[in-house]
């Protein structure tokens, strides 16, 4: 009956939203604050994800998760 409850002037929440209308919340994976999953990208909320300090930077096959800002190999900048 869900589908035809749609139809005819039933609740419009999907299944992923509870009766609040708010959608699914999840955990960022940078500070661990629950956000809500429409405001995610890459597991990380949007204030972590903008941060440069909070992602892992790739340069010459070698990860800097320490807080480095140049390249141990080539020397440029990260």
């Amino acid at each position: 009956m869900g589908f035809l409850s749609g139809l005819f002037g039933g609740s419009a929440v999907s299944d992923d939203e509870d009766a609040t209308g708010t959608g699914t919340t999840l955990t960022c994976d940078c500070c661990g604050d629950e956000v809500d999953e429409n405001e995610m990208q890459e597991g990380q909320c949007e204030e972590c994800y903008n941060s440069d300090d909070a992602a892992a930077k790739y340069c010459c096959g070698a990860i800097y998760e320490d807080g480095e800002d140049t390249c141990q190999s080539c020397g440029e900048p990260l």
